[in-house]
């Protein structure tokens, strides 16, 4: 009976584990984790930004954890603890954790940076809304803590229960379990804590490649709550927000619109908290079930145009105990956001839940190097009307349907797939919400140089991390900042005078003498007639012509499939207009640079298949009957090499011979993510093999390039005898069918 107790207490336990990038739920990865240090030394800089927190006399380490209803759920937290990885310091002396009471910001600062941006009130010193040891909320002179530092009793209140505990080069800070319960409660409360250190000590920040701080929950089942609970639903305003803004002091009227589902409410508050001041109205006879109501206020506008994160307004219903879920009676918004119609599809918490998710995770948490906090603004649910497409159900579909209705463009149709018709597929491999651009924070690229769209290897940036967070792509941060304009100009304005580019094989080098036919995408189909050729005997770099404003004659289409010719070989790219707004929000106002790699090869690889009945080895000393599978030219027989195994296996063509193409066929597109393929000449040592080809994105590679499984690799035309797969560790299991190599003709 102990026994099977013990079991059942077992099975209601949930143990997350959250950091920023890590798991989430199936719609989103976790990102909500902000955190940074003050310090009393430089009272006015931010570190949003960098790798390492820092602690000690002096110094204090803010840090929170945001979207926990998302995560939790309905479970009840019955322990927390956040870890901590010591990167640099003695073993720390623990002062303290604090609950913050006040609202802060993250910040774009870094060690070694100066201020990036205007702050948003003249004469303040810190970037935009960004902590430092004088203000929660930098580029705002009036903001100010109650004590330096964060540590009035205004500021943050001591947790107690709090105590810290060293293993190894970690620190687990325990007892947090009801403050964060109280968070997952009351979403609006959480401000994250603060953490004191009495020497100093420096750990890993959300921004570190590896050991980043981690809340740990422990959670077990709630009782199931009772019908009666009171749900905000919107705020609509009195004015139309979306092209024009009120005067500074204008009085503007809003209305908050709640719901009630229950056998019958009481009395109901509604309160407005903005700038320091309460405004309260009141719905003294309540509702009866599945009834929604209203209040009006009125208040004199504030917003600044460049920022509107600086007006918070929160609205919050309430009416006493009876509520049996507070996580959905309150909205916050900013005055100034963007206001959006969205349809009324019988689910109005669906797109409450969705517009909450895109204020507190996917704008602040989508960083580019124009927006290195962020976007600068909101959306607000202004009304419910007509209908829609998101016919998913999902927290992903309706957070799209809500930028579609704020005027994002919709970046699907920037997506090549098979029945367009066109050579090869082009599916953006990093998208964002609305389904297409790229979500890979570029700030670590040269702007001027492109960002690539397409996951092909390139050695400019191949020591670099572009971590994509599949929320936010650049051009939907683009779309969202040039909405806050409020200008009818279509997107297609933002956009570089002139578009050039740079032309590069597989291999990154740059693609001379060619003939470039570009093929426009209109509906469905690709055109049969090119729109323009252009024959590039520049050295690989080339203008391209504008059709009207862009090159592009139907910008919302947005593609271009461009055919590379030269020495009798072809091969097709695919440039696109989002690629253009990414460009322009990176600065390039005048000239956009855009890479187009494609698979060409440097000289028409011959017929023969080299690689026949060669001689196969691994690093695993496999018997050569399970090796031969490889060259005995039957997709029927293969090798399947281990999930998380690191090693390599070699080619042996019996003699040096100039190698052009190798060609691998992965039945099903069982792929690696990565591997490289490097050559070696007779009498040379394999660790003096060089790298010929690289692949960074197998699978995408296979989905958009690959026939039946096969997929070409092209190098520098090179003598070697030897050709070496080398597969890194921690892969998934890949199945490997055919190897061929072919030289030249």
């Amino acid at each position: 009976m102990l026994t099977a107790f013990v079991v059942a207490i077992a099975s209601q336990l949930n143990t997350l584990s959250l950091e920023r990038g890590g798991p989430g739920d199936l719609d989103f990865r976790y990102y909500a984790v902000s955190d940074t240090f003050i310090e009393s030394t430089k009272a006015i800089e931010n570190y949003g930004r960098d790798p390492l927190l820092s602690g000690g006399p002096g110094k204090t380490i803010l840090i929170k954890f945001g979207d926990l209803k998302r995560i939790v759920g309905d479970r009840r937290v019955t322990r927390a603890r956040i870890i901590l990885t010591q990167q640099i310091g003695e073993e720390p002396q623990f002062g303290g954790a604090f609950r913050m009471v006040t609202r802060w910001g993250e910040g774009p600062g870094r060690r070694g940076l100066g201020l990036l941006e205007t702050p948003i009130e003249a004469g303040a010193k810190a970037p935009n809304v960004s902590a430092t040891w004088d203000s929660p909320l930098g580029g705002q002179k009036y903001s100010r803590w109650q004590a330096p530092g964060a540590r009035g009793l205004a500021d943050r209140e001591e947790i107690k229960t709090a105590s810290a505990v060293r293993n190894e080069n970690q620190l687990i800070i325990d007892g947090l379990g009801p403050t964060i319960q109280t968070m997952v409660e009351n979403p609006l409360s959480n401000h994250g804590f603060a953490l004191d250190f009495r020497n100093p000590v420096d750990f890993g920040s959300s921004e570190a490649l590896s050991g980043r701080p981690v809340l740990q929950i422990e959670t077990e089942d709630a009782d199931a709550p009772r019908k009666s609970n009171l749900q905000m639903i919107n705020v609509s305003c009195s004015r139309d927000l979306r092209t024009t803004s009120p005067k500074e002091g204008e009085a503007v009227s809003w209305t908050a619109h709640f719901r009630y589902e229950g056998t019958q409410s009481g009395a109901i508050r509604v309160s407005w908290l903005i700038d320091g001041e309460e405004l309260i109205s009141e719905v003294p006879n309540g509702l009866s079930d599945g009834k929604e109501g209203s209040v009006t206020v009125t208040w004199p506008w504030r917003s600044k145009a460049a920022d509107h994160r600086t007006r918070l307004v929160t609205v919050r219903a309430e009416m006493g105990p009876a509520d049996s879920d507070r996580t959905d009676n309150a909205i916050q918004f900013y005055e100034a956001a963007i206001p959006v119609v969205v349809p009324d599809s019988g689910d109005k918490m669906a797109y409450v839940r969705a517009a909450r998710f895109l204020n507190e995770v996917a704008f602040p948490f989508s960083r580019f190097s124009f927006a290195l906090d962020g976007v600068r603004t909101g959306v607000r649910i202004q009304a419910f009307k007509g209908t829609g497409e998101d016919d998913e159900g999902t927290l992903r579909s309706a957070a799209r349907e809500i930028l579609l209705k704020a005027g994002v463009p919709d970046l699907d149709r920037s997506n090549v797939f098979a029945y367009h018709d066109a050579d090869r597929s082009s599916v953006d491999p990093f998208p964002g919400i609305t389904k297409g651009g790229d979500t890979r924070n570029d700030s670590a690229y040269p702007s001027i140089l492109g960002f690539p769209a397409e996951p092909w290897f390139d050695s400019a940036s191949a020591q670099l991390r572009f971590e994509d967070t599949n929320l936010l792509a650049a051009t939907e941060v683009a779309a969202l900042h040039y909405l806050m304009t409020q200008s009818t100009a279509p997107l297609a304005e933002q956009t570089p005078k002139t578009t050039v580019l740079r032309v590069l094989d597989s291999a990154g080098q740059l693609v001379k003498g060619a003939r470039l036919e570009f093929y426009a995408k209109k509906g469905d189909k690709f055109e049969k007639v090119p729109s323009f050729t252009i024959d590039n005997n520049e050295g690989g770099i080339c203008p391209v012509p504008n059709q009207g404003r862009t090159p592009f004659a139907n910008f919302e289409d947005g593609v271009l499939m461009v055919r590379v010719s030269r020495g009798g070989t072809s091969a097709t790219g695919f440039i696109k207009a989002w690629q253009l707004v990414d460009s322009f929000a990176r600065g390039n106002k005048d000239a956009g640079i855009l890479p187009l790699q494609v698979a060409l090869p440097v000289t028409k690889p011959g017929d023969s298949n080299l690689a026949e009945g060669r001689i196969i080895t691994d690093s695993f000393n496999s018997l050569p009957a399970k090796l031969d599978a490889l060259t005995d030219g039957k997709i029927a027989t293969f090798l399947d090499w281990p999930a998380g195994k690191a090693g390599w296996i070699e080619l042996d063509l019996g003699k040096d011979r100039a190698i052009a193409k190798v060609e691998l066929n992965f039945p099903g597109g069982a792929i690696w993510p990565m591997f490289k393929i490097n050559i070696f000449g007779t009498g040379q040592k394999p660790e003096a093999a060089r790298s010929w080809a690289q692949e960074i994105s197998g699978p995408w590679m296979v989905a958009n390039r690959g026939f039946d499984g096969w997929i070409s690799y092209y190098g520098p035309l090179a003598q070697a005898r030897y050709i070496m797969l080398e597969i890194p560790e921690g892969t998934p299991a890949a199945t490997l069918a055919e190897w061929r190599v072919f030289g030249i003709e």
